[in-house]
């Protein structure tokens, strides 16, 4: 029992393999009233923060979540990986006045009696009555068991499909006997899919051209933005209506936002269920609008000041991640360029971390100086931020991952030696670092080569160590 608490921190972690170390300082920063922020801890490593962390979260009693945490999990020994393993345990073992709650389809298993793990099934007979009572469905006739049994023999108990299926009975005023006898029949293999595909087939091609819009974006918005994202093909009017269709069809989740109003996102269901409807090629016009709307939010800041707020920085982000998800590596590298050094300045470095490496795993080098010059850029400073945060092991396996997109002792040789020389220094091999510095520095200073790459400074460090 929670008892009175100060206050609650909500993350959903879904699709974010890097992002608990981002979150864990959002916490610091209103537990300590911005004295402890994200500049402050830019180079600090995992262990720090978790130290400073837990003291003081000692002092507060609060409600931490942590939901969708799916890509945390190791499937094979049902315990979370990385910083989040570390959170957990420290949670389980250090004092503490806080309540944390983790989210997850795989099952984590922890050996601690303050762990205590719980499997949530689907609705049973008496909750599915209630919940089609509260939507004002009715049941057929004088069959109303076997009603009930049935629907959740198709639905297995799905919270979700048996919303949608008591909302479009009470709203289209349609029995619930054929509506169920069409599901059955569908040829989608999944039930979930034929109920989502008959709920499709009722709607509007603008309730759906909403829908697919919602299931691009990948976070939610609030209700202007989404249709500001519509602009070149639905006025403001019409999205409107739309809006209020889809939420008297529970199609849309309304979530309160950080500061304040709302904002709208897709059930995971069915955005999973329109990205197999549609093919990409399909979504192509859907995703170029998305991508212009972020760049019309971003062009207003870009070189302004003001592009290192939190929120305009969020555009960049979208626009990154829409970009990743429907194959722009290119575009995205770009982008990622363009605020990698506002990134780590503001202090949000395993943001910078999570974007990179999703970046560089989906580019493929090109022979065009500027896109090289962007890589290479993204690249060195992801190396370099791994060291800074003590997780060597990440940045060695980058290394050798950039080494095969450098050909023979050219230039780029250069700058590869001078990034193995940082990792090497920054780990504390200082024979290593010297010697990689020292072989860039030569091979540049024989063959009197005209570049920027340089291991000079590298060197520099690395001599009086």
């Amino acid at each position: 029992r929670l008892g009175n608490i100060e206050g609650w921190y909500w993350s959903d972690c879904r699709e974010q393999g890097n992002s608990i170390q981002t979150h864990l300082i959002n916490v610091l920063e209103v537990l300590t009233q911005g004295q402890v922020n994200a500049i402050s801890l830019q180079k600090a490593q995992d262990e720090d923060i978790l130290e400073l962390f837990f003291q003081h979260l000692s002092k507060h009693r609060i409600l931490l979540v942590f939901d969708n945490i799916d890509h945390y999990v190791d499937l094979e020994n049902q315990q979370a990986i990385g910083m989040m393993n570390q959170l957990i345990e420290r949670a389980t073992s250090v004092p503490n006045s806080a309540q944390i709650i983790l989210t997850s389809r795989p099952i984590l298993r922890y050996e601690s009696n303050r762990f205590f793990g719980m499997e949530v099934g689907g609705l049973a007979v008496q909750e599915t009555e209630e919940l089609f009572k509260l939507r004002g469905a009715e049941w057929d006739g004088h069959n109303k068991s076997e009603q009930v049994q049935l629907v959740l023999n198709i639905t297995k108990g799905s919270a979700l499909q048996l919303n949608l299926i008591a909302t479009q009975v009470a709203n289209r005023r349609l029995s619930l006997s054929i509506l169920l006898q069409r599901i059955q029949e569908g040829t989608a293999p999944e039930a979930e899919d034929r109920v989502l595909e008959e709920v499709w087939t009722t709607l509007k091609p603008q309730h759906q051209e909403v829908l697919r819009v919602l299931a691009e974006l990948p976070h939610p918005e609030p209700e202007q933005r989404v249709g500001d994202c519509l602009a070149d093909s639905m006025n403001y009017n019409r999205f409107g209506k739309a809006i209020r269709a889809l939420k008297s069809l529970n199609l849309i989740v309304i979530k309160p936002a950080a500061n304040s109003g709302e904002v709208i996102e897709l059930h995971p269901l069915v955005r999973t269920f329109i990205r197999k409807r549609y093919p990409k090629e399909d979504q192509e016009p859907i995703v170029k609008q998305i991508i212009n709307f972020f760049e019309r939010m971003i062009v207003r800041y870009k070189g302004r000041s003001e592009m290192g707020s939190i929120a305009v920085l969020a555009d960049w982000i979208s626009k990154i991640e829409v970009c990743l998800d429907n194959g722009r590596p290119t575009k995205a590298l770009s982008s990622l360029n363009d605020i990698s050094s506002v990134l780590l300045s503001r202090g949000y470095v395993e943001e910078f971390v999570r974007l990179g490496s999703l970046v560089l795993t989906q580019y493929k080098v090109q022979e065009d100086p500027t896109e090289l010059k962007n890589f290479d850029f993204v690249s060195e400073k992801l190396v370099h931020v791994l060291g800074d945060m003590g997780r060597y092991d990440e940045a060695d396996k980058w290394i050798k991952v950039l080494a095969g997109t450098v050909a023979g002792k050219s230039a780029r040789y250069i700058w590869l030696c001078n990034l193995r020389a940082y990792a090497y220094w920054i780990q504390g091999k200082f024979d290593e670092a010297k010697m990689s510095a020292s072989e860039g520095f030569q091979l540049k200073v024989a063959s009197k080569i005209d570049t920027n790459y340089d291991c000079a400074h590298t060197l520099a460090l690395a001599r009086p160590d």
